[in-house]
């Protein structure tokens, strides 16, 4: 696939996809780009209210989620650890808004973001699109939408004749792009940083075929790091435990590349792993319930085993020397399966899955 512009869009719902951490290894490589002027990122004031207001939210609810904790967690208040006593300090809830929404602020300083108004936008041609189901409203006609159309058309103003990619996995954004030669649909920016990367040097061809080379040792190191983590149960069986939990088959991938230079270079991806769990528990069922105390006694356990499917992201740096042209010595310098330090979360309820 050729690239066709150097211009992109990137939609709130993929920032959000990315967990609005404008620090993410695939928004820096974006904003550096963008800063060298490789790259120009095109925003609306719509995205960036709308980003704006989804980092309050998130900060919102993470802190009340974490003054919950606190209530239920109050006994580990005078435990003498600095990491403990550390979930307890007060947090200055619009102070911690304010801090987030000028990381948003900063990245888009970084990346050289043209804003652009929605001003030119004329209402009443946004009404004709509601009112005939057209995308990005289509035959659900989401009040919803009506953000998104008016961002797109302010670009499409903007444009005139030129071309831009349009970050989003939404499918009413990617109707407006099928009904608009000039916007083009990608449904992830890692995946048009990887289409940047290998039009721009021939680096990124030698690397994906040294990749390719190494696609067992890549799976058994993904089974090997989702294996070694932890597993909960998040079902409501009280003391339920997770016995045992095992990868049966990590599925193929495709590598991308979002970051890349003449040393080294970062390779994202999203993969499935099919893996089996057990989990044990009290046997609640055959319980003998005490009304003098009001609670059930159990005097054995039972336990029930699954099979389902996750989606994991994997990153993976390279460090290589580039001799008369040619790339050699490519060593892997970093490996992460993203998201394992927070444990896998499984769901089974004491009745087991055919319960569910």
């Amino acid at each position: 696939m050729e690239l066709e512009s150097r211009k992109v869009f990137i939609d709130t719902q993929s920032f959000i996809k990315l967990g609005l951490n404008f620090n993410h290894p695939t928004l820096q490589s974006f904003a550096e780009l963008c800063k060298k002027g490789s790259l120009s990122h095109l925003s609306t004031t719509v995205v960036k209210r709308e980003v704006e207001a989804k980092i309050s939210s998130s900060v919102e609810e993470g802190i009340s989620s974490l003054k919950n904790f606190r209530r239920k967690a109050r006994l580990l208040e005078r435990i003498e650890d600095d990491s403990i006593k550390a979930l307890f300090v007060e947090i200055d809830e619009k102070d911690s808004i304010k801090k987030a929404v000028d990381i948003f602020n900063q990245f888009l300083d970084d990346a050289a973001t043209n804003v652009i108004s929605t001003e030119k936008v004329n209402p009443e041609n946004i009404f004709e699109l509601y009112f005939t189901s057209k995308a990005p409203f289509g035959d659900g006609k989401k009040k919803s939408e009506f953000p998104d159309a008016f961002s797109i058309y302010a670009l499409l103003a903007e444009l005139g004749e030129e071309k831009a990619y349009v970050i989003s996995d939404d499918g009413d954004m990617k109707g407006v792009c099928e009904a608009h030669p000039q916007i083009i649909s990608i449904d992830a920016l890692e995946k048009f940083l990887d289409l940047y990367n290998v039009h721009e040097t021939a680096i990124a061809e030698a690397v994906k075929a040294h990749i390719t080379s190494l696609t067992k040792s890549i799976k058994d190191s993904i089974e090997s790091s989702i294996n070694d983590t932890w597993a909960y149960n998040e079902a409501p069986w009280e003391d339920s435990e997770v016995e045992d939990f095992q990868v049966t088959e990590v599925h193929d991938f495709d590598p991308l590349i979002v970051r890349i230079d003449d040393e080294e270079c970062l390779i994202t991806f999203d993969v499935d792993v099919d893996y089996e769990y057990t989990v044990s528990g009290p046997d609640f069922n055959n319980g003998t319930y005490d009304r003098e105390d009001g609670r059930m006694y159990t005097f054995g356990t039972t336990s029930h085993t699954e099979c389902t499917t996750s989606t994991f992201t994997v990153e993976i740096s390279y460090y290589y020397v580039i001799e008369d042209g040619e790339v050699g010595d490519i060593d892997e310098t970093d490996f992460s399966v993203l998201g394992l330090s927070d444990g896998i979360a499984v769901y089974m309820e004491e009745n087991g899955p055919e319960h569910w």
